[in-house]
């Protein structure tokens, strides 16, 4: 259990740490507008759209700074300052993750190489399972500033969203293998789909540590 002041400490970074959690989303959002584009591929807006990518990975790497400053000053008076910049962490790789997907998905479409419309819609499926990840992660990290039991309910419907994710992986990564596609454009797309497992695996263990700050 937490003393009064610690609660309101962890309360207060919790209010600053939403903020990473919606930029986070914000690129995700973006790059699963980049993979849509794929089926009708121009390589001047995906340009444009990467760099919106960055832009806010940009965004996202200073509201860390931020955070992590608030977290030094203040660990001393809190039991779970450890666990909170695992949670940062956490959302940092998401954002890594988010931008190497950008970068591949104009890789291909710069390289002029066709990707199969199906496999296009396997890749928006599995894209919008991680989003459904990120939003309950989203409303978990909500939650822990106001009903620490809501949170840890919240942060097992993570880990569902999650195996819903894996399936579809599994299903998704097949029918890349199996594709008449060249080589190196299944590769490319194998990059994809391993990196949207990716976030969603950082937002299970994210829910984990949502457990933790909620007991």
């Amino acid at each position: 259990m937490f003393s009064a002041s610690e609660e309101r400490e962890l309360r207060r970074l919790i209010t600053i740490f939403q903020d990473q959690i919606r930029v986070a989303l914000d690129m995700f959002r973006a790059v699963m507008t980049m993979i849509s584009d794929l089926s009708n591929p121009d390589s001047k807006k995906l340009s444009e759209e990467l760099e919106k990518v960055r832009e806010i990975r940009r965004e996202a790497t200073n509201l860390r700074r931020g955070f992590i400053a608030e977290l030094y000053e203040v660990s001393p008076l809190i039991a779970h300052s450890e666990d909170l910049y695992r949670l940062v962490t956490a959302i940092k790789e998401i954002t890594d993750f988010c931008e190497g997907i950008g970068v591949r998905v104009y890789e291909i479409v710069d390289m002029g190489w066709r990707v199969d419309d199906r496999i296009v819609e396997d890749l928006t499926r599995l894209s919008e399972a991680a989003l459904d990840t990120l939003m309950k992660l989203r409303e978990g990290i909500l939650a822990l500033s106001f009903s620490s039991s809501r949170a840890s309910s919240i942060a097992l419907n993570v880990y569902e969203c999650e195996n819903v994710v894996d399936r579809i992986y599994r299903e998704v990564d097949l029918r890349i293998i199996s594709s008449d596609m060249p080589l190196h454009t299944i590769l490319l797309l194998r990059d994809i789909t391993a990196l949207l497992e990716d976030i969603a695996d950082r937002a299970e263990d994210a829910a984990d540590l949502i457990r933790i700050l909620s007991l």
